[in-house]
């Protein structure tokens, strides 16, 4: 499995808090997929993620990550 600093746009990471290995780029453009199943695409920031255009519906400003990839934007 790759890790933050090597994974692809294919690859899923499993986000684990204290385990910076899981953590993407600071200031990377990530597909996030939150705890309750909800995609969106955001910009990390550690401990923080900005929404890239308005935020999902129902989704508000405490919702954890639970995995990611990284966005294949030109």
């Amino acid at each position: 499995m790759s890790n933050g600093t090597t994974g692809s746009t294919d690859d899923w990471i499993e986000f684990v808090e204290y385990d910076l290995e899981t953590h993407p780029r600071d200031g990377a453009k990530i597909l996030a997929e939150l705890e309750d199943g909800t995609r969106a695409q955001v910009i990390y920031h550690p401990g923080c993620l900005s929404f890239i255009g308005p935020a999902p519906a129902g989704v508000g400003g405490g919702a954890n990550l639970k995995r990611w990839r990284y966005l294949n934007i030109p």
